[in-house]
């Protein structure tokens, strides 16, 4: 969004505002903003967000699940891992399973590989 506005400054007395002077004031600063900006500020009052946004994070998380498995590969020593690959276990390559130590990782996916050899070494005890 732009910087900040008239409107930013403004201490007003509850007992003095005219509703329509509100309306209008808020008019005048949503009319200033970019259509882009605009969109985004009624979403935020709004609680919710573009289908373009859940794409991007959808797409995101894609990208960060194969980042995630490259980085799992740099990992030297992760026998219970390996172990599982021997198994042909399906619950370590499920993306739903994946995803929760991404997502606990802010979709790090080195931080995440290392979170999720670690679950795996201590469930295995």
């Amino acid at each position: 969004m732009s910087g900040p506005s008239a409107v930013d400054s403004v201490i007003v007395d509850p007992a003095h505002v005219v509703p329509s002077h509100v309306d209008a004031l808020l008019a005048q600063e949503l009319n200033q903003l970019s259509l882009l900006d605009r969109e985004r500020a009624v979403e935020e009052i709004h609680g919710i967000h573009s289908l373009s946004d859940a794409e991007a994070v959808v797409q995101h998380e894609r990208e960060a699940l194969v980042q995630m498995q490259l980085e799992i590969g740099k990992i030297p020593f992760k026998p219970v891992y390996d172990e599982a690959l021997r198994m042909r276990s399906q619950y370590i390559h499920d993306p739903n399973f994946l995803l929760k130590f991404l997502r606990a990782e802010d979709l790090d996916a080195r931080k995440a590989a290392i979170r999720m050899m670690k679950f795996l070494t201590h469930s295995a005890r």
